[in-house]
């Protein structure tokens, strides 16, 4: 999660410094759009800031604090649901994707 979160189908959060070219330009071909986060919160952050969890497509949770982060996303059309992380996460270094369980449905 320190370098891609999904957001949609075809829709994802990325830090493009970490990405490896081949998977970057398969991502484009395959029709992606790729939204690029801020480096400046990216590197204040240690990675949290690209460490959002989807809850449905174009809807999603991350760490409050990251304006420039959540404005991409809210521009391309997602709905952004932010919570205070001091405690939980940023102590921690694990954003809301690490709060996650699977569950077994009948």
């Amino acid at each position: 999660m320190s370098m891609i979160s999904p957001l949609d189908e075809k829709l994802a959060l990325i830090y493009s410094p970490l990405m490896p070219t081949a998977f970057y330009n398969l991502l484009l071909e395959k029709g992606f759009t790729l939204l690029d986060c801020h480096p400046e919160e990216y590197l204040s952050s240690g990675g949290l800031n690209l460490n959002v969890l989807p809850v449905k497509p174009k809807e999603c949770i991350m760490i409050d604090g990251f304006p420039l982060t959540k404005k991409q996303m809210e521009d391309a059309g997602c709905t952004v649901h932010v919570f205070e992380g001091d405690a939980l996460c940023i102590a921690c270094e694990g954003g809301p994707t690490c709060l996650t369980n699977p569950i077994l449905r009948g």
